[in-house]
């Protein structure tokens, strides 16, 4: 909104009157500010096109895939060949108080996703895990059916748990094989 736009303004004209004053701000961080106490803020963003996405190394099964993603951008694929493989990728989430509440937004799509074994209908593809003293203490597990080739865009709800930290994880339930992509994946307050 006009808000935002004249924060983020505002703040570019600080930058050029006094770089050495402030702290380095990248554009993405500028994009993203929102307003203090406003819903919406983001704490979380990924669409795997930027350079240091495509030079990481990931976990075995997880790689980019150029041109894979949402409107022809880079995604996040996680193969498995093997129902009996289990694969994640956890990325920590910033530090954030206990009980504010946030909303998850993914993309995701499927490519040759089969379901071995008499597992019910759900795929898994994300959740959020929350960590205690550097331990699994419980996780938001959502159920979702298995995506297709087109894209789908996931919307969930949670909440931060006191002396706990968060991490979004990406994975395939046991017993499922094939290709999920993921783009466009965000974390944002809300409520």
């Amino acid at each position: 909104s006009g808000i935002e736009m004249k924060y983020a303004m505002l703040l570019c004209f600080l930058l050029t009157l006094h770089p050495s004053g402030l702290p380095a701000i990248t554009a993405e961080e500028i994009r993203r500010y929102q307003a203090p106490g406003k819903d919406g803020a983001v704490i979380f963003a990924l669409d795997f096109d930027r350079p240091a996405d495509t030079a990481c190394q990931y976990p075995p099964g997880f790689s980019i895939s150029r041109h894979e993603g949402w409107n022809g951008s880079h995604a996040l694929a996680n193969t498995r060949l093997s129902p009996t493989e289990y694969q994640v990728l956890s990325l920590p989430l910033s530090p954030v108080p206990p009980g504010q509440k946030y909303t998850l937004r993914y993309k995701v799509r499927s490519s040759g996703l089969q379901k071995h074994g008499k597992q019910e209908n759900n795929a898994g593809i994300v959740c959020i895990e929350y960590r205690q003293d550097g331990k699994w203490h419980s996780g938001d597990y959502y159920k979702n059916p298995p995506p297709g080739p087109e894209w789908h865009e996931y919307t969930r709800t949670f909440a931060s748990k006191a002396d706990t930290r968060l991490q979004l994880t990406f994975y395939l339930r046991p017993e499922w094989t094939g290709t999920v992509y993921y783009d466009d994946i965000s974390v944002a307050t809300a409520g």
